[in-house]
């Protein structure tokens, strides 16, 4: 019989020693367990952690394949860094939000979740088109807004835009970017500005660069 205390380890959980009480999605069951900050704060911080070191081992393979081979950037690289930073915490890891989203933050819409695998795809496109006219920074910082903007999951989704957007300024200057620091912990530790900055761009980029609105 399955022991229904709290894992000592993620390894317990992944295992199968524990059932954790958790949220599932309504009648699928290929969906996750849902590891809540409310119910298992320990166990939950231990696994975003976990997750986020693997997100960046990923982040750094995936760099150093593209400066190898000619490969900017994917749909399916989308997908597995969200995949990577969100087993646990979100119920389909790596797939697509098929609900509506919120945040706390704003009282924006987001896109309905029919026009989300378009909306990313024509950001890989523009990606690609924009490669040789904008500069690092540039094209990194409209990648990291524009997919916060289409929120194109059920959460962890500035946790990926933010690693696409270290993906590509280190593509394209052809390293890994260096300091003790990485840029994923800067944002992060200017969490205010950066949302700040996220909606200036949505008043002032969202009318005339979007193909899709309310």
């Amino acid at each position: 019989m399955r022991s229904r205390t709290a894992p000592s380890s993620p390894r317990d959980l992944c295992a199968g020693r524990w059932t954790p009480v958790a949220n599932w999605s309504r009648g699928d069951r290929g969906a996750m367990p849902v590891i809540r900050s409310d119910t298992h704060g320990d166990l939950f911080a231990q696994i975003t952690s976990l997750n986020l070191e693997r997100q960046q081992l990923l982040l750094r393979d995936s760099i150093a394949v593209a400066l190898r081979i000619p490969f900017r950037i994917d749909e399916h690289l989308v997908l597995a860094l969200h995949a990577a930073c969100a087993t646990f915490l979100v119920e389909r890891p790596g797939r697509y939000r098929t609900e509506p989203v919120f945040v706390s933050y704003s009282d924006r819409l987001f896109p309905d979740p029919e026009h989300v695998p378009t909306l990313v795809r024509e950001l890989i496109v523009d990606v690609y088109r924009r490669w040789h006219e904008d500069d690092p920074f540039t094209l990194a910082a409209y990648a990291l807004w524009r997919l916060n903007w289409i929120h194109p999951f059920d959460d962890a989704n500035g946790r990926t835009a933010r690693a696409v957007a270290v993906y590509i300024v280190s593509v394209k200057f052809g390293r890994w970017m260096p300091g003790r620091i990485d840029a994923l912990q800067i944002i992060k530790g200017n969490h205010d500005r950066y949302v700040a900055a996220l909606q200036h761009a949505d008043r002032g980029m969202a009318p005339r660069r979007i193909s899709w609105s309310r």
